[in-house]
């Protein structure tokens, strides 16, 4: 490790150390024994990467894991960092998670809330907003024109036409209908539990899910360490690796760094894609 002072010093030491800008207060900190004395730290670290891309002294940022319960026991009001993160920006923003991996993207509607909320949360609006954003993320920064999106359902079988539940006909089927009239290549909904079967997710660009296990399970255990996480909605971009903090494993040499590259390479990817279509 090697300590800088500013971002731009990084070139210049990359190639024989790791550039880190100190911002701990404690020396007391121990691989697998979080401390709620580094939250202060923590969130520090993650608004001054955000000072620097508004400061243009880069272009982007990636968060690694962080476990939440800390920052919750010093004041943390947000439900997680996606959220936070869009707190940092100077204009109102909606945040959206995208799950990406080399076989499957997922967008989810809502995020980090108690499943008993997730059917309340739903709106018409909620859902057009968001797969409007992930569509026009997905052509500018993919290079994907007129992405094909699965749009899941909330409930057992997509609600059996109103037999079940009632969420798929007064609020994602009109949705649905909404966004396909304004040109957003939408389809569904259609039913959770066979969207995600090889046959059937390899005919969509994107499939989004109405909460976080909706479609974090299933892209997880087709490509786990493939897979990040990328905040859409923010006025810069922001990825991080798909996985928690492995306390468990910290300091034996047994972490597995490939989400983390995978972050770095599509950090990559999308910012020579944003290039070619300014």
């Amino acid at each position: 490790l090697k300590k800088i002072e500013q971002p731009m010093e990084t070139d210049s030491v990359f190639e024989e150390a790791l550039p880190i800008i100190d911002l701990s207060y404690y020396e007391d900190i121990y691989p697998g024994k979080p401390s709620e004395k580094n939250s202060e730290a923590i969130l520090k670290s993650i608004k001054k990467g955000v000072d620097y891309i508004k400061q243009n002294n880069c272009s982007s940022i990636i968060t690694c894991p962080v476990q939440k319960k800390l920052l919750y026991q010093n004041s943390f009001k947000f439900p997680g960092l996606t959220e936070y993160l869009g707190s940092l920006c100077d204009e109102k923003v909606n945040p959206i998670m995208m799950l990406c991996s080399s076989e499957l993207k997922i967008a989810l509607i809502t995020t980090h809330i108690p499943l008993r909320e997730v059917s309340q949360k739903l709106t018409k609006d909620l859902i057009i907003d968001k797969i409007k954003i992930s569509s026009d993320f997905l052509t500018k920064y993919f290079n994907i024109k007129n992405p094909k999106i699965a749009v899941a359902g909330l409930n057992p079988h997509s609600g059996e036409d109103g037999v079940v539940a009632y969420e798929e006909n007064i609020t994602i089927t009109p949705a649905i209908k909404n966004l396909q009239d304004l040109g957003v290549n939408a389809m569904g909904p259609f039913p959770a539990d066979s969207l995600f079967f090889k046959n059937n997710r390899k005919k969509y660009d994107l499939i989004v899910c109405m909460y976080h296990d909706q479609g974090l399970i299933p892209i997880k255990t087709i490509d786990f360490w493939n897979t990040v996480n990328i905040t859409l909605g923010l006025p810069f971009l922001r990825v991080s690796p798909d996985h928690g903090t492995a306390f468990d494993i910290c300091g034996q040499g047994l972490g597995n760094p490939a989400s983390l590259i995978k972050s770095i390479s599509t950090v990559n990817i999308i910012l020579d894609n944003q290039l070619i279509y300014k």
